[in-house]
């Protein structure tokens, strides 16, 4: 993000909501499902990758809204060597262990808080806000003022009904506040869809992940 337009941000609006994952904090793995690949090889549960996903997709399947968290995910996950709710923790433990903060997009958000500006997180995740606030902390990131994760509040941000939980819980008019995110479905359209101004920003593992895809298809 630019100087100039840092400064129109800062300028114009007195509320900023920034996402969270590939926005603040990114992993270093191409895929998010990498993190599920790193607990395979490190543990002796076998095929723990396909069998996380399947877990999540029969979790989300049984949910009203869609929104899961993690403890629900394990629930519906096919135990074998070693016990849900160790697999639990040890998947919290290497999300720490890879994450970092994005620094294009921290040297900004550590700016509105000096600058005074009200600041919000909002993530659609299945990582409660407990446990997304001890992973922010461990990146150095704090100082905002509330964090809304979607499996707490069983809405979205996709469908928009996250974002009217801020508004309506903050007491803030739509048009004073900014959120700034790295996905057009979610933090682009769906902001759009809430009233709210938005400006969508680029992955910057994007490149590490279409790399990754070519050379796996020229591997096949």
């Amino acid at each position: 993000m630019n100087r100039v337009l840092e400064n129109h941000i800062l300028k114009k609006y007195n509320y900023i909501s920034f996402d969270v994952f590939d926005t603040l904090i990114e992993r270093d793995v191409p895929d998010p499902k990498d993190i599920f690949s790193i607990i395979e090889k490190t543990t002796d549960e076998t095929d723990f990758r396909n069998k996380r996903i399947k877990a999540e997709k029969i979790a989300r399947s049984k949910s009203m809204s869609g929104e899961v968290k993690l403890n629900e995910i394990y629930h519906e996950y096919e135990e074998n060597q070693i016990s849900r709710d160790e697999l639990e923790k040890m998947e919290i433990k290497t999300e720490a262990q890879h994450l970092h903060k994005k620094k294009s997009m921290t040297d900004f958000y550590q700016r509105c808080i000096t600058e005074g500006k009200t600041v919000f997180l909002v993530s659609d995740m299945y990582l409660s806000g407990k446990t997304l606030h001890q992973l922010l902390d461990n990146c150095g990131i704090s100082g905002y003022r509330a964090l809304y994760v979607s499996c707490d509040y069983q809405d979205n941000k996709v469908t928009s009904q996250l974002f009217k939980i801020l508004l309506k819980d903050e007491r803030i008019d739509r048009d004073k506040l900014l959120h700034i995110g790295d996905s057009p479905k979610a933090d682009y359209i769906g902001a759009h869809k809430a009233g709210i101004h938005s400006i969508l920003i680029p992955k910057s593992n994007m490149m590490l992940w279409i790399k990754n895809k070519l050379f796996s298809k020229k591997d096949e």
